[in-house]
């Protein structure tokens, strides 16, 4: 097991508040984890389409919330940051209203790196917080990354929660391998022979992990938020959305060449209105695979669902 302990135990303390565009939408996206391999920044071809599908997404919006985990800056310096593909990143938020929400990865080595990464982010976003509520006519929308509400409380559960991560799912990534070279994924066939089985054990064990993880941020906004509020959250790297109860996990960005985000619609006349997308790089075929379905089963993640026209998640 992770070991998952909440340590949020009151109300998020707000850093930055503010009221949202009338009428627009605003994209909700995190855990994108730019940074270095290495020593050198991950610049590959499926990097480069991990930064064209998000200015796609930006530009179809009119605000954003990075929520969290966007740069490792804990292993990446800013000079790195300015000096790769990603600098241009910051030109197309330049044209949004850009709000920063911190995560457990924006972390750095010194005080000068720090005030230097700020330095960059305040050139593309409007506050750079841990925190941040905003409004749409009576309803507050509260977005955090999540680490101050869900810890790994011990060296052993980081252990597990990182090699856990590491086959974050594994199984469809077999299951794309062995469908593009005619073949199953049965025990033994194929590139991944008898691998398979305890891969897809693994990638099980993942998505029932994390989706365990998105109840323990459930039950934390039933208790202190109420009906009126929406919770955002990232951090745990499975896409996750109750509209009912007003929570929501915008999950991951191409993690193994998966994707996710949140689309939250404002109105003068109605509660905002969030949608998952969702969807896949097939990287071997440079080809990209869609997904769509009505809800997000119990311990599955996005990408288990059937292959259908790309499309909105709603519940």
């Amino acid at each position: 097991m992770l070991g998952l302990r909440v340590v949020g135990e009151d109300r998020l303390e707000i850093d930055h508040k503010a009221d949202v565009v009338k009428n627009g939408k605003i994209l909700v996206v995190s855990d994108l984890h730019i940074g270095t391999r290495g020593g050198k920044m991950n610049e590959t071809e499926a990097t480069r389409k991990k930064l064209g599908r998000l200015k796609g997404a930006i530009a179809n919006h009119d605000e954003v919330v990075l929520n969290g985990d966007i740069f490792n800056t804990h292993n990446t310096s800013t000079e790195q940051i300015r000096n790769s593909k990603w600098a241009e990143l910051s030109e197309i938020l330049k044209e949004k209203t850009t709000y920063y929400v911190f995560g457990n990865h924006e972390v750095f080595k010194n005080q000068k790196e720090e005030e230097s990464f700020r330095k960059f982010a305040a050139e593309f976003s409007v506050a750079q917080v841990e925190t941040l509520k905003l409004m749409s006519g009576k309803a507050s929308l509260l977005f955090t990354h999540g680490h101050k509400i869900l810890q790994l409380p011990s060296v052993s559960g980081r252990m597990k929660g990182w090699f856990i991560e590491r086959y974050s799912n594994i199984r469809e990534q077999v299951k794309q391998y062995e469908k593009s070279n005619g073949s199953g994924v049965e025990k033994g066939s194929g590139r991944f022979g008898l691998l398979n089985t305890p891969l897809n054990y693994l990638a099980d064990k993942t998505n029932d992990e994390n989706y365990k993880a998105n109840m323990k941020f459930l039950d934390y906004k039933n208790e202190f938020y109420n009906n009126d509020e929406y919770l955002f959250t990232g951090h745990m790297h499975l896409p996750y959305i109750n509209p009912e109860m007003k929570y929501f996990n915008s999950g991951l960005w191409m993690k193994l060449g998966n994707y996710s985000y949140l689309s939250v619609a404002n109105s003068d006349d109605s509660s905002p209105e969030v949608t998952l997308k969702t969807g896949k790089y097939n990287q071997s075929q440079n080809k990209e695979i869609a997904y769509k379905e009505t809800y997000i089963k119990p311990n599955t993640s996005g990408l288990d669902l059937p292959v259908k026209d790309y499309s909105d998640f709603t519940k």
